[in-house]
Order: C-alpha cells, then sequence, then structure tokens
C-alpha cells in the first residue's frame, strides 16, 4: 500500500529511484519514504513537489530548536557537497545513510566534513573551536580523557590542562585537541592525522550519532514506525 504522494514521486522520477537507492543500499520504499521526509525539511507539499526546488540551510535550520541551531549548520555544510548552498535529494538520502547505517569508515569520513568547515582538506584551529563550542559536553569529555592519559604516562599529575579548567575554558579544550591530533606540530590536522586520532578516540563518533539524534528530530523521522517490515524494509503506508 503506498500513497498518492508515493505514487506521483515515482511517475515524475522515473528510474531515479533505482539509481539512489543502488548508490545509497537503502530499498526503493525507504527512499520514498526519506523523500517525504525531505520534503518536510524543505517546506514542501508531496502532492504539490517540485524537485527543482533544493533544500536551503534556513530551510535546514529552522527546522531544529535554537540551541542546535550552530549544529545544524554544519550538518548542512557537510551536507553540501558541491559548496552551492542547497542540498539535493541524493545528497541528503547518502547523508542519511551513513549517519544512520555507515561503516566507521564511513562515519570518520563525514566526521572529517563536519569539522574541516569549507572543505579545505585540512581542520585548523578555528574549526576545532566551532566543534569544540557545538560539541561542549563531549569534547571537554575527550580532553579530559587525552590529558589523564598523558598524565598517566609521564607519571605528571600536572600535566595537560586540570578538568576544571577544561569546563570553564574553550581555548584549554581546542589546544588539547590540536596538540593531539597534529601529530607533525604544523598546525593544521590532516585527515589521515583526525582517522588516527578517531581510532584511538570513539569520542568522535559519538558526535556523529549526535548530530544524526538531531536530524532525526528535526525530520520526524521514525525508523521503527508501524509501517517499517519485520525485514527491515520501510513499507510508506
Amino acid at each position: 500500500k503506498v500513497t498518492v504522494s508515493v505514487l506521483y514521486w515515482a511517475l515524475l522520477m522515473g528510474n531515479e529511484e533505482s539509481k539512489i537507492a543502488e548508490e545509497t543500499r537503502l530499498p526503493r520504499s525507504e527512499v520514498a519514504w526519506l523523500h517525504e521526509r525531505y520534503d518536510v525539511l524543505r517546506q514542501r507539499s508531496a502532492t504539490a513537489r517540485d524537485d527543482s526546488v533544493l533544500l536551503t540551510k534556513p530551510q535546514f535550520v529552522s527546522k531544529f530548536p535554537e540551541s542546535q541551531h550552530d549544529m545544524a549548520k554544519l550538518l548542512f555544510d557537510a551536507m553540501d557537497v558541491d559548496r552551492k548552498g542547497v542540498v539535493d535529494f541524493r545528497h541528503f538520502c547518502a547523508a542519511v545513510t551513513v549517519l544512520s547505517r555507515g561503516s566507521k569508515e564511513e562515519k570518520l569520513d563525514f566526521a572529517f566534513r563536519l569539522y574541516d568547515h569549507g572543505d579545505k582538506g585540512y581542520i585548523d584551529a578555528r574549526d576545532m573551536r566551532a566543534m569544540a563550542v557545538v560539541f561542549r559536553a563531549s569534547s571537554q569529555k575527550i580532553a579530559a580523557q587525552l590529558n589523564k592519559a598523558a598524565e598517566e604516562r609521564d607519571g605528571d599529575d600536572q600535566a595537560g590542562a586540570a578538568p576544571e579548567m577544561l569546563r570553564q575554558n574553550t581555548d584549554a579544550v581546542v589546544t588539547s585537541l590540536m596538540t593531539s591530533m597534529d601529530r607533525d606540530g604544523t598546525g593544521r590536522i590532516s585527515k589521515e592525522e583526525f582517522v588516527a586520532f578517531c581510532e584511538e578516540n570513539p569520542g568522535i563518533i559519538a558526535q556523529v550519532e549526535q548530530t544524526y539524534s538531531a536530524l532525526k528530530h528535526a525530520a520526524m523521522f521514525d525508523w521503527s514506525h508501524p509501517n517499517k517490515r519485520s525485514d527491515g524494509d520501510c513499507v510508506v503506508a
């Protein structure tokens, strides 16, 4: 059983649904259902769908609570692969696939895009500060763990920034993370350095999962809705 909107979209897009399903490894029925979630974000009616109208950053951010606007902006930029200020449905599906069921490598690649503002190919102190502000609690936790490890390694209970300082001072968090990730001391963190750090510190993956949790709420995702079959294929009723 399918809605008129799904039939309309299938007629309108033709083979596009199959192509996206193949690229994202999602069932075709779930791709159709995700298109309805995409419509929620871009504030379009599924019965009056115009797929030339793409999702903009203001539309996307407006669906998140004000306290999550900075996170939403970073998430949108990570999805905006072409850097055109809009996200099409194909890129939206690709991002959701990685965030919801991607491999560790795929999630780390997405995490690097979250950190690397402007798609420069590296992460600098300004990028790190933006992430430390958005993910304040988890960044402080990672930095505290790094400092504790340094103390145990060096036998110096004064090593690194004290936990209380980390809670109060974003600069201390940024310095701790930059020092730990920037293994060649260039002041820039390459993707290889970032991945190597994340392999040893799973807290970064937790930040990616946090962005997906926020996205699910903003787009009214419900992967366990009653129209989802037991085999995992989503049936839009």
